[in-house]
């Protein structure tokens, strides 16, 4: 009995101890796992200062080789400088040459003169810029292409299109014979030569009862048929319309001849049309007319003048650089 008292007191003196214990060995393992994470983080920010390390020795090397090429830069734009003004023909003539060249296919590519005489005063400015007497030549065939492309007359295109779409609206309406008198023209008409008669009107209407027996004249008062059919009209009418649209497209193409016949077989066209009728198809005709007077591409002169010069400026250069 004494033993079993003995026992079950040993037991309660054991549990707080193991309490005790359990507690510091889950403190002891925190511990050990915050020191491990303080670890971690220490050589994770040790690596990151590490490649930041990196990263700014090599930022500093780039700016260092930037600067350097940049010193290069100014050293060769100084060498360029110098060069520039040693021999500026060196440098002048392929600029020029450059220019003419654009110039060139602005004009016979585009047909662009607006941009063409900018590229010329480009070119001239340049050589103006130089001063060099050697290249008065070159300065005056510039200056004299320019004046001839300036001289070249401007064409409206836009203006002659739209003048072409309203002739082609108004040819549909144009009546082919003349408008009759009306109804009560015809009778104020009549009953005026009844009321007003000549002593010579007597004698011819006496006359023409003699002669009645032997001529007979017949007044059909029916206006005149039409010389032709509506749909036929309409047929001719549509092919001047077509030939008006024929010369938009080559006003727009700078088809010149194509421009000039079409608007030939229009006219002629109208005219056989409203041949009984030539009082209303006058303004249409007339709009032809002024129409078929205006180059729609005129001649343009070339530029052989700069180009000449240009190639006789470079011999000289060639040949005093030989020298």
């Amino acid at each position: 009995m004494s033993e079993q008292n003995t026992n079950e007191k040993q037991d309660v003196i054991k549990g707080p101890g193991k309490k005790k214990a359990y507690f510091f060995a889950l403190l002891l393992l925190v511990f050990i796992l915050l020191l491990g994470a303080a670890v971690f983080m220490q050589m994770r920010i040790q690596k990151n200062m590490t490649s930041m390390q990196s990263a700014l020795t090599d930022a500093n090397a780039t700016i260092a080789q930037q600067q350097l090429d940049i010193g290069a830069l100014q050293k060769n734009w100084q060498d360029a400088q110098k060069f520039i003004k040693s021999n500026p023909l060196d440098c002048v003539l392929p600029e020029v040459a450059s220019l003419l060249r654009q110039a060139n296919i602005a004009l016979e590519l585009n047909g662009d003169i607006a941009q063409t005489i900018s590229f010329l005063q480009a070119a001239d400015k340049r050589v103006e810029e130089l001063n060099n007497s050697k290249l008065f030549a070159m300065r005056k065939a510039l200056v004299q292409d320019i004046a001839a492309l300036q001289a070249v007359p401007k064409v409206d295109t836009v203006g002659i299109v739209l003048r072409l779409n309203a002739l082609a609206a108004v040819v549909g309406y144009l009546p082919i014979v003349p408008n009759h008198l009306s109804v009560s023209t015809e009778h104020t008409v009549k009953n005026n030569a009844k009321s007003v008669q000549s002593l010579w009107q007597r004698f011819w209407n006496i006359s023409g009862d003699k002669l009645q027996n032997i001529i007979v004249i017949r007044h059909h008062d029916m206006p005149m048929p039409p010389l032709l059919s509506q749909a036929h009209k309409m047929f001719l009418v549509q092919n001047v319309q077509l030939l008006l649209e024929q010369a938009k497209w080559a006003v727009l193409h700078k088809k010149p001849k194509l421009y000039g016949s079409s608007l030939m077989r229009a006219e002629h066209l109208v005219r056989f049309i409203f041949m009984h009728n030539m009082a209303a198809a006058e303004p249409a005709l007339n709009q032809l007319q002024m129409l078929q007077m205006i180059n729609i591409y005129p001649t343009t002169p070339t530029l052989a003048l700069s180009i000449t010069a240009l190639h006789e400026a470079m011999q000289l250069k060639a040949a005093r650089n030989q020298a």
